[in-house]
């Protein structure tokens, strides 16, 4: 009787490390381009959680912008080889900045111009 193949084969570590690189970077613009809008006066942290890291340090708030989806995103990579919606919401997070990547180069350049 032939074997049957694995239920779920997740993409190569490659795969997932880039993946997990562009959810970091595109949550690091998101970080640097809130702060660049608030300083404009263009803009207000709408997260009432990270709200309060602002005002304590912005090395702090572009820190923890940064640092959460990472965790986040290494936890998940791991999760992937074993649950198959893990996966998927590691896609959806990394589509998801990437498009806040967007919105904010929208604001920044098209629709406000550089002072």
């Amino acid at each position: 009787m032939p074997m049957r193949p694995p239920a779920w084969t997740p993409p190569p570590w490659g795969v997932r490390f880039l993946l997990c690189a562009l959810l970091t970077l595109a949550s690091a613009y998101d970080a640097l381009a809130t702060l660049e809008l608030m300083s404009r006066g263009l803009w207000a942290e709408g997260n009432p959680i990270i709200a309060p890291a602002i005002e304590w340090s912005p090395n702090f708030f572009i820190a923890w912008k940064t640092m959460a989806p990472l965790f986040v995103g290494v936890l998940l990579c791991v999760w992937t080889s074993r649950f198959r919606p893990i996966w998927w919401l590691l896609c959806l997070g990394a589509a998801s900045y990437a498009c806040l990547a967007c919105y904010h180069v929208y604001l920044l350049y098209l629709f406000v111009p550089p002072v």
